[in-house]
């Protein structure tokens, strides 16, 4: 896993994450035979997307400052045949915003600035190649290899 010395504010793995509107932390509230099956996502102390489906584990990797809100990265993970696939948290003052859920299945991921869009490299899903993700914030917008994923909501 890497990271670019752009990043001024790092969560790398951690179970919180610090963001200049509070603390986001995870917290599983339902268990099925010990494992748990159920996750929120909180931010000081308040669950902020009740209607996520998080899969096995979440883990925060980062958080990147914009002008007016912080980004935090989220990786859900689950297993061995797809490790990884992440979630970008836009949250400001006035609002807290999700992607839909992306990624290629790797956990091999850079992050870095590409202009004022957040950018977001791995392995592409066949094994050859990068696949790049951009997360425009101001407009809340993802691309995937240039083409707009979907407008978030």
């Amino acid at each position: 896993i890497y990271i670019t010395l752009s990043m001024l504010s790092a969560a790398w793995g951690a179970d919180s994450a610090g963001t200049r509107f509070g603390v986001m932390t995870v917290i599983e509230t339902e268990y099925r035979e010990g494992f748990p099956i159920e996750r929120h996502l909180l931010l000081e102390g308040e669950d902020i997307l009740p209607d996520l489906k998080w899969r096995e584990s979440l883990l925060f990797i980062a958080v990147m400052p914009t002008v007016s809100s912080d980004l935090v990265i989220v990786e859900d993970t689950n297993g061995s045949q797809c490790p990884a696939l992440y979630y970008i948290i836009n949250v400001s003052a006035s609002s807290i915003k999700a992607t839909p859920q992306f990624g290629s299945c790797s956990d091999d991921i850079l992050i870095s600035w590409w202009g004022d869009h957040l950018r977001i490299e791995m392995r592409s899903t066949n094994g050859w190649g990068k696949d790049t993700y951009l997360y425009d914030a101001e407009n809340h917008v993802l691309y995937f290899d240039s083409e707009l994923v979907r407008v978030t909501e």
